[in-house]
């Protein structure tokens, strides 16, 4: 069953990230929960990361970016990428809280410049 939810997921993040020209993370989690896994089994966890990895080798170019509410690509910067990255975070309203996403570097703003 991991095996064919692996497919299906990956299918709706292609899907998603082919709409959007950028892929949320928490679509991941989304996406899996939604496909009726429950986020308490034990495997909820390992199958997201494996999803977000393989995604990852498909989109080499893609990088690592924080945006925020309500545009996430024209408000996001580069983030490093080493270390976890949450697959599933904690809901909220606030617009401010940054969002983790994947986008191609074309698709980046224009870094702010020094203020004078």
């Amino acid at each position: 069953m991991n095996a064919n939810m692996l497919e299906l997921l990956l299918i709706d993040l292609e899907e998603e990230f082919d709409f959007d020209r950028s892929l949320a993370l928490y679509e991941v989690s989304w996406t899996l929960a939604g496909l009726g896994m429950d986020r308490s089994d034990p495997a909820f966890a390992s199958l997201a990361r494996e999803a977000y990895t393989l995604f990852r080798a498909r989109h080499p170019e893609l990088v690592l970016a924080r945006g925020t509410w309500p545009d996430l690509v024209a408000t996001a910067r580069p983030v490093p990428e080493e270390g976890e990255v949450d697959l599933d975070p904690e809901t909220t309203s606030d617009r401010s809280t940054p969002i983790l996403l994947l986008v191609h570097p074309d698709d980046l703003p224009p870094a702010p410049g020094p203020t004078l």
